[in-house]
């Protein structure tokens, strides 16, 4: 009976610590929340930082895009300005390497038959004076801290009753247009406007349907023919 007891005892001791390892063995890993909480921020901040670091879309082509051949190459002078968007500045600069605000002007006047003087000095005193609340299509509009003191000159490519916006060679980002209306800094410094156009280059310029271009390339055509 002694025997049996102690067997008895012997196995209920063997089985406690049989289930003690395993028990033991076994891989109990909590879930940190920090940690998911982490990963998560990371995630975030480096979503945000990939959406600061992403460059910006090159700008739209505009309606004044399309280069029409038919036409005299005047009525092109915006889509020949606009294909130039994103040379860089260059101080002294007149090609296509690299432009500063007066050589651009000159630069695409030249290329349609318009021709101007280099510097923005000069070219302020080019074709007749226009006032800043009338300015059309293909006008130039000039900028400074004061009437004498010129600085800068861009090309009108927006319409009547649209947002006065120019193209010109910006010194920080290059030929870019520019909504002069919301520009805190243009707006102020819009001095004066000129008109290097004639009736007819205008007419074509601003035309608003085919009809009206055709009509104004005729006048124009003829009164280049004498």
């Amino acid at each position: 009976m002694k025997n049996l007891f102690s067997l008895f005892t012997t196995s209920l001791l063997l089985s406690f610590v049989f289930s003690s390892n395993a028990y033991a063995q076994k891989t109990f890993v909590p879930q940190v929340k920090g940690e998911q909480t982490t990963t998560t921020s990371t995630k975030t901040e480096s979503s945000k930082s990939e959406r600061k670091t992403k460059p910006a879309p090159p700008p739209l082509p505009s309606k004044n895009s399309k280069v029409d051949a038919s036409y005299p190459s005047v009525a092109n002078i915006l889509s020949f300005a606009e294909q130039h968007i994103g040379v860089p500045y260059k101080w002294g600069g007149s090609t296509t390497q690299g432009f500063d605000c007066s050589g651009y002007v000159q630069y695409v006047c030249k290329n349609v038959g318009v021709n101007i003087t280099r510097t923005t000095s000069t070219q302020v005193n080019e074709g007749k004076k226009v006032s800043v609340k009338k300015v059309q299509k293909g006008d130039l509009v000039f900028f400074g801290d004061k009437k004498r003191d010129i600085d800068h000159v861009g090309l009108v490519v927006s319409g009547k009753g649209e947002p006065l916006q120019m193209i010109h060679a910006s010194s920080s980002k290059g030929v870019m247009i520019t909504n002069i209306e919301n520009s805190s800094y243009w707006k102020p410094k819009l001095q004066k406007a000129r008109r290097v156009l004639d009736k007819y280059e205008l007419k074509m310029v601003n035309a608003k349907s085919q009809r009206q271009l055709k009509r104004a390339a005729r006048k124009y055509l003829k009164k280049q023919q004498g």
